[in-house]
């Protein structure tokens, strides 16, 4: 690596630290405004509340990397153009390649980066402040212990879901049980699978056991049988195990209880080819922004540089957000749902690399 390319990589690092410092800042102001209202009229502790947007962070930091990259590469390669530096490189011999080799090699180890930064440290952390969220401020009912194994509690009643597919009114595994003063049993429900619907849990093939006078059971097996508990599927994936609590490896297996148990594991199987597809977008932004900067087709400094990033990245994530949206309804495979925007900005990429001289 010679000099000015090490000087390069020098720049973009340093830009890129502060661009992500100023976007996550943002990011987190923006949600602080939007949720301080729920801990203080839940009279939730302050320190429960620093703790919540602390453990945010990771999070916010995996969905706004590639813009501190994209926004990194433009202000370097801008800042350079309005100093002269890129017109005293050519003067020496360096062509527009041997320019952009380093921020090509800077966003492979982003790449690289971002993708263990979302398996290592963004599961870890989602998981604990989703539950301070669902269920110290929000006050939810139900509580998940691992998975989507789902514990309810009403009063007298416990019910657990043993698996609730995302995007699905249908349920695996169900036990419903009711409970006396005394905490005894006096009905209780098994069904290896139940249906929602008009507001009320329909368990299919159900075993149920009543408790009679003199204390001993009955059992019975029933087709079906309605029960109404008040929650409803939206209620109860409140507090399922999102994809961003989960890495690529867990979530692989995940999807594939899902599929063994028979149900729709389409909406996992977007979010998993997406935990490996998104990480790519550092080094795609990274062969667009260098080439943009390198171009020299356009001036005005880092204002420019600056909102020619965000706008960038905005076409990127209301892309991939669309295709993704698509691969959940079933519209598109999970492996085109999460390579579209990918494919689309990478071509862009490589027409505007193909053009520099």
């Amino acid at each position: 690596m010679t000099i000015i390319q090490r000087h390069i990589v020098k720049t973009v690092l340093g830009h890129f630290v502060f661009a992500l410092l100023a976007v996550v800042a943002i990011y987190i102001a923006v949600e602080f405004f939007e949720r301080i209202d729920d801990f203080l009229e839940k009279k939730a502790p302050l320190s429960l509340a620093a703790e919540f947007f602390l453990l945010r962070i990771p999070y916010v930091i995996d969905q706004v990397a590639p813009v501190g990259v994209l926004l990194a590469v433009l202000v370097t390669f801008g800042l350079m153009a309005r100093h002269n530096e890129l017109m005293a490189c050519r003067a020496a011999g360096a062509s527009p390649l041997h320019l952009l080799r380093p921020v090509l090699a800077f966003g492979l180890f982003a790449t690289a980066g971002l993708f263990f930064w979302g398996e290592a440290v963004v599961p870890l952390t989602s998981g604990r402040a989703n539950q301070i969220w669902y269920h110290e401020v929000q006050k939810e009912q139900a509580h998940s212990l691992r998975e989507n194994d789902i514990w309810v509690r009403q009063g007298g009643l416990i019910a657990r879901f043993g698996s609730l597919p995302a995007g699905q009114n249908v349920a695996g595994q169900v036990s419903i049980n009711y409970l006396d003063k005394d905490f005894r049993l006096t009905r209780k429900y098994d069904a290896p699978k139940a249906v929602y619907v008009n507001s009320a849990w329909r368990l299919l093939d159900c075993a149920v056991q009543t408790r009679l006078p003199d204390g001993t059971y009955s059992v019975e097996h029933k087709d079906k049988e309605s029960v109404n508990l008040g929650l409803s599927p939206a209620d109860l994936s409140r507090v399922t195990r999102r994809s961003d609590e989960m890495g690529y490896l867990e979530l692989t297996e995940y999807v594939e209880k899902v599929r063994r148990q028979g149900f729709d594991a389409a909406r996992y199987r977007v979010d998993l080819a997406a935990k490996l597809a998104f990480p790519f977008v550092c080094l795609i932004l990274c062969a667009l922004g260098g080439s943009m900067g390198l171009s020299g087709k356009r001036g005005g400094g880092l204002a420019v540089s600056v909102v020619l990033g965000i706008a960038v990245a905005f076409g990127y994530w209301v892309a991939h957000g669309v295709a993704l949206s698509l691969g959940r309804a079933g519209a598109l495979p999970p492996w085109a749902a999460a390579w579209t925007a990918n494919a689309v900005f990478a071509a862009l990429s490589a027409v505007s690399v193909a053009r520099l001289r």
